[in-house]
């Protein structure tokens, strides 16, 4: 919301931060969240019901950060599958990769990927229009439930579970269940999993691993954002490992077609690097989540921001 000249956001814990603002582009309230282009100083971006989505500043690092060590960890995806990630970014990213001859991407709202195309085509570099990119616009999750096809990679780059928010169901053990269901042997799935070390995050990590038997944390710290900020991969039938160094390098080298701005092998050693208070949290595990208790903050009144703190 605006306070003056600034942009007043949740970041996480409750606490807020203030963007400095040159001028709002666009603001609508489409059928599913508000929707907002905003101009700072050090770029556009794109704001969903209150929260930045990306900023042309940072945004590479969450999303090299999403996808890269992902797709690092497995033999020659083909086929990729995004839920969510309607600004364009993960395609962005998923295009960089030699092996990937199709993407899907399935967003829920429409009015987000025509936004980000008219606004955002210089940030994702107008993937939403690369012909190896299917855009389908639906429920992400209903989409699994009805598609016939396999994945090498599905990578969930969906809004935050926030309480009133719309991918509640996009961070539960049946979903998880379902998206395991649809991958190939040897194939990933990686979330983004909100604050690092949060009780949320390590709820979403616990869920992951519950289905899939292995999961492997990893964070970077995204300014736009105020903190740091975590994912959860996990490989089907087959445990997630982390590559050495030389690995990613030869890695980078080899497959990828436009070079990164803040993946190598140093940042990638440290985006899996966890400090041992909160390796005891994750070890520790927490509670499941269930579509029951995701349904059920829905309709109840929760005094966090996000749905699954608690």
């Amino acid at each position: 919301m605006m306070v003056g000249s600034y942009y007043l956001t949740p970041t996480s814990d409750n606490f807020f931060q203030l963007i400095p603002l040159k001028r709002i582009l666009y603001s609508k309230e489409s059928k599913y969240q508000r929707i907002e282009i905003v101009e700072t100083a050090k770029g556009v971006a794109l704001v969903l019901d209150g929260l930045v989505q990306i900023h042309e500043d940072d945004e590479y690092i969450y999303h090299e950060s999403l996808v890269h060590p992902t797709l690092i960890g497995i033999d020659r995806p083909r086929n990729a599958l995004i839920i969510g990630g309607g600004d364009g970014c993960a395609a962005r990213e998923l295009l960089k990769d030699v092996d990937i001859k199709k993407i899907t991407l399935v967003d829920l709202d429409k009015d987000v990927i025509e936004v980000s195309k008219k606004f955002l085509r210089k940030i994702n570099e107008g993937s939403l229009e690369n012909k190896k990119v299917k855009i389908v616009v639906g429920d992400g999750r209903k989409f699994l439930e009805e598609t016939e096809d396999n994945y090498d990679v599905i990578v969930v780059d969906a809004t935050d579970p926030t309480p009133s928010g719309p991918s509640l169901l996009l961070y539960s053990k049946q979903f998880y269940e379902l998206a395991r269901s649809k991958l190939e042997d040897g194939g990933a799935l990686v979330t983004q999993a909100t604050v690092f070390g949060s009780n949320q995050y390590v709820r979403i990590y616990s869920t992951v691993k519950k289905v899939f038997g292995n999961a492997v944390c990893s964070h970077s710290f995204v300014k736009s954002f105020g903190d740091e900020w975590g994912f959860v991969t996990a490989i089907k039938n087959r445990k997630s490992v982390t590559k050495e160094k030389n690995e990613v390098r030869l890695w980078i080298k080899n497959k990828l077609r436009k070079t990164l701005k803040y993946l190598n092998e140093e940042t990638y050693v440290a985006n899996f690097s966890i400090s041992n208070k909160v390796k005891k949290r994750i070890d520790k595990g927490s509670k499941i989540i269930e579509d029951s208790e995701a349904i059920q903050v829905k309709t109840s009144k929760v005094s966090s921001i996000w749905a699954f703190e608690e």
